[in-house]
């Protein structure tokens, strides 16, 4: 019979296992996460340094390019054939019900 995944040997070797063979694994990812993380935020310090030091009419014309552009309506009205489509399907539906009805009237009797 297996033994189950909670049985004190299966616990004692994953906690073995999680101590020696996983935590270095994540220490090391760890790490190298942390220098590139450090990398970019130096970057990141550089580039706001250099976004200080625009001039005026850089930033005038930033604030020209910001006016919004009139909005364009993508939706179009519905056509009359559509209108019309829908007309017929309504229709062909109204006649099946009847149909219906009437079946269920003539077992009625």
């Amino acid at each position: 019979m297996a033994k189950s995944i909670r049985s004190k040997s299966k616990r004692r070797f994953r906690a073995i296992k999680r101590q020696n063979v996983f935590a270095p694994v994540e220490e090391a990812r760890l790490q190298r996460l942390a220098a590139k993380q450090a990398k970019t935020s130096d970057n990141n310090n550089r580039m706001d340094y250099e976004a200080q030091t625009t001039t005026v009419e850089e930033d005038t014309q930033a604030v020209v390019m910001d006016v919004d552009a009139p909005k364009i309506s993508t939706s179009t009205p519905k056509s009359k054939r559509h209108r019309e489509k829908k007309k017929g399907k309504k229709k062909g539906m109204s006649k099946a019900k009847k149909k219906s009805l009437n079946v269920l009237v003539h077992f009625r009797r």
